[in-house]
């Protein structure tokens, strides 16, 4: 097998020029029916995994060095930034390539959504039924049925229990 660490469901589809890198010893799980849109690049050091029936939108960023876990039924809009790391900047003297990684995991919840050119970074999770919206920088974990905003990212709405938009809190 070409990519040992990667496994596809059923069902899958890619548009024009979506990037996967899973380098070796890494582990991708793309599940059934999941559409990644032109564009995306999907690189994977650790672990990754999205779940069925998720969509992932043009030119979405999506970078795993240490894991990162979408649920089922995620919408995620296009030019999304998802990063399970940050570069070291402790040492002034030293360049920041050069200073390492902090890593924290990523776990989204399923049927969460994503609004386009929002920003996920290190050691969140985000509950199910959950929405981003658009520009939002997510930078502490929200709970399941949460509708949250901004820069950072704050809660401006609580979904109802069942975490559908038709059942407000």
């Amino acid at each position: 097998m070409m990519f040992p660490g990667l496994r596809v469901g059923r069902g899958v589809r890619l548009g024009a020029n979506v990037y996967l890198n899973i380098v070796e010893g890494a582990r991708a799980d793309i599940g059934d029916n999941v559409y990644l849109d032109q564009g995306v690049v999907i690189v994977v050091e650790g672990r990754f995994s999205i779940g069925a029936n998720s969509y992932v939108g043009v030119g979405t960023v999506i970078t795993a060095a240490e894991k990162i876990e979408i649920g089922a039924d995620a919408l995620i809009a296009e030019h999304v930034t998802i990063r399970d790391q940050d570069h070291g900047f402790a040492d002034l003297d030293m360049p920041y390539r050069l200073q390492g990684r902090e890593t924290a995991p990523i776990t989204i919840g399923r049927n969460v959504w994503i609004g386009a050119k929002a920003t996920l970074l290190r050691g969140i999770t985000i509950g199910n039924g959950c929405i981003v919206g658009a520009n939002a920088v997510v930078k502490s974990s929200l709970a399941e049925g949460s509708i949250a905003a901004g820069v950072p990212a704050r809660v401006v709405r609580m979904l109802g229990a069942g975490g559908g938009p038709g059942q407000p809190a």
